[in-house]
Order: structure tokens, then C-alpha cells, then sequence
């Protein structure tokens, strides 16, 4: 993962969190498909490049 221009590894059973604002970007660099659930404090979740440019979710939130 990186987050905030540094990166950091985790592993399975993981629990990961994100403060908010930050930037950043999940990478499955293992051989197991990756398993993400999002637990968000508040909606609708704001979501950007690092430019500022929105992007839209896969869902609603």
C-alpha cells in the first residue's frame, strides 16, 4: 500500500486504517485474489486523484 508517498506492507487478516484525506493506493502484489471491505465513518464518500479531479465509485454510498 501506499499512503501519503510511503509505502507499507501488510498481509492477510489485516486490519487497515486510513486517516481521513489521506491519499492513497492498495496494491495485491501476492499470488491470492485481495478482499477488501471499506468501513466508512460518514457518506457520501468523497473520492479524488491526487490532483483533486472526483472520481466516481463503483457504488453508492
Amino acid at each position: 500500500m501506499h499512503l501519503d508517498g510511503k509505502a507499507h506492507k501488510f498481509g492477510a487478516d489485516t486490519t487497515v486504517v486510513l486517516p481521513k484525506g489521506s491519499v492513497h493506493q492498495i496494491f495485491n502484489v501476492g499470488p491470492m485474489p485481495l478482499e477488501i471491505v471499506g468501513i466508512f465513518a460518514a457518506t457520501p464518500v468523497g473520492t479524488m486523484l491526487p490532483d483533486g479531479e472526483g472520481i466516481e465509485l463503483p457504488w453508492r454510498s
